[in-house]
Protein backbone atom coordinates (compact mmCIF):
# COMPACT_ATOMS: atom_id res chain seq x y z
CA UNK A 1 0.00 0.00 0.00
CA UNK A 2 1.02 3.77 -0.17
CA UNK A 3 -0.55 6.88 0.73
CA UNK A 4 -2.95 8.54 -1.31
CA UNK A 5 -1.16 11.21 -3.89
CA UNK A 6 -4.68 12.96 -4.01
CA UNK A 7 -5.82 15.84 -2.11
CA UNK A 8 -9.09 16.55 -0.36
CA UNK A 9 -11.26 13.52 0.93
CA UNK A 10 -8.52 11.27 -0.18
CA UNK A 11 -5.42 12.88 1.72
CA UNK A 12 -3.68 10.54 4.07
CA UNK A 13 -5.76 7.67 3.35
CA UNK A 14 -3.79 4.08 1.96
CA UNK A 15 -4.62 2.65 -1.73
CA UNK A 16 -3.40 -0.14 -3.29
CA UNK A 17 -0.96 0.64 -6.37
CA UNK A 18 -3.85 1.67 -8.81
CA UNK A 19 -4.23 2.88 -12.90
CA UNK A 20 -7.20 5.50 -13.79
CA UNK A 21 -8.92 4.86 -17.17
CA UNK A 22 -11.95 5.87 -18.80
CA UNK A 23 -11.32 2.35 -21.22
CA UNK A 24 -11.27 -1.24 -20.07
CA UNK A 25 -7.32 -3.11 -19.83
CA UNK A 26 -6.90 -6.35 -20.87
CA UNK A 27 -4.80 -8.34 -18.80
CA UNK A 28 -1.50 -7.76 -20.87
CA UNK A 29 -2.38 -4.09 -20.91
CA UNK A 30 -2.19 -4.13 -16.87
CA UNK A 31 0.50 -6.32 -16.42
CA UNK A 32 2.15 -4.12 -18.96
CA UNK A 33 1.65 -1.08 -16.83
CA UNK A 34 2.56 -2.57 -13.55
CA UNK A 35 5.95 -4.23 -14.50
CA UNK A 36 6.88 -0.33 -16.39
CA UNK A 37 5.40 1.94 -13.77
CA UNK A 38 5.06 0.16 -10.32
CA UNK A 39 7.81 -2.31 -9.96
CA UNK A 40 11.75 -2.13 -9.46
CA UNK A 41 13.69 -4.26 -12.65
CA UNK A 42 12.20 -6.86 -14.21
CA UNK A 43 10.03 -9.37 -12.19
CA UNK A 44 8.45 -12.45 -12.42
CA UNK A 45 4.88 -12.16 -11.53
CA UNK A 46 1.59 -13.21 -12.85
CA UNK A 47 -1.92 -10.87 -12.95
CA UNK A 48 -5.37 -12.36 -12.37
CA UNK A 49 -8.38 -10.47 -12.37
CA UNK A 50 -10.02 -10.73 -8.90
CA UNK A 51 -13.28 -8.31 -8.16
CA UNK A 52 -15.30 -5.87 -10.26
CA UNK A 53 -17.11 -3.37 -7.78
CA UNK A 54 -19.35 -0.08 -8.40
CA UNK A 55 -18.77 2.39 -5.92
CA UNK A 56 -21.16 5.56 -6.33
CA UNK A 57 -19.42 9.43 -4.80
CA UNK A 58 -21.64 11.79 -5.00
CA UNK A 59 -19.77 13.74 -8.09
CA UNK A 60 -19.12 10.73 -10.02
CA UNK A 61 -19.55 6.49 -10.45
CA UNK A 62 -15.87 4.41 -9.94
CA UNK A 63 -16.31 1.46 -11.76
CA UNK A 64 -13.10 -0.42 -10.40
CA UNK A 65 -11.43 -3.58 -11.33
CA UNK A 66 -9.44 -5.21 -9.05
CA UNK A 67 -6.18 -7.40 -9.93
CA UNK A 68 -4.36 -9.60 -8.01
CA UNK A 69 -0.79 -10.08 -8.71
CA UNK A 70 0.89 -13.79 -7.88
CA UNK A 71 4.82 -13.47 -7.59
CA UNK A 72 7.16 -15.08 -4.97
CA UNK A 73 8.61 -11.37 -4.25
CA UNK A 74 7.89 -7.69 -4.97
CA UNK A 75 10.24 -5.08 -5.17
CA UNK A 76 8.15 -1.42 -5.92
CA UNK A 77 10.20 1.76 -7.05
CA UNK A 78 11.67 4.29 -4.61
CA UNK A 79 9.24 6.77 -5.54
CA UNK A 80 5.79 5.08 -5.04
CA UNK A 81 6.64 4.67 -1.53
CA UNK A 82 5.28 1.60 -1.58
CA UNK A 83 5.11 -0.58 2.21
CA UNK A 84 4.33 -4.11 2.12
CA UNK A 85 2.25 -5.36 5.04
CA UNK A 86 0.56 -8.59 6.00
CA UNK A 87 -2.73 -9.08 4.94
CA UNK A 88 -4.40 -9.70 8.11
CA UNK A 89 -2.89 -6.00 9.45
CA UNK A 90 -4.65 -4.36 6.58
CA UNK A 91 -7.24 -3.33 8.85
CA UNK A 92 -5.23 -0.83 10.57
CA UNK A 93 -4.71 1.13 7.72
CA UNK A 94 -6.86 4.12 7.04
CA UNK A 95 -8.53 3.25 3.20
CA UNK A 96 -11.17 4.48 1.07
CA UNK A 97 -14.23 2.77 1.45
CA UNK A 98 -13.98 1.53 -2.06
CA UNK A 99 -11.34 -0.41 -0.53
CA UNK A 100 -12.43 -0.95 2.67
CA UNK A 101 -15.24 -3.29 1.35
CA UNK A 102 -12.90 -5.03 -0.92
CA UNK A 103 -10.78 -6.16 1.87
CA UNK A 104 -13.26 -7.17 4.11
CA UNK A 105 -15.82 -8.74 1.69
CA UNK A 106 -13.21 -10.36 -0.43
CA UNK A 107 -9.67 -10.56 1.02
CA UNK A 108 -10.33 -11.19 4.87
Amino acid sequence: VSQSRYEGIWNKLYEFPSVESGEKFTPSQISSLFANDILKGKQAFKIVPCHQAKHQLTHQTIYAVFWRIEAKQLFFQEDKKCIKIPMEKLSAYAMPRLLDRFIHTILL
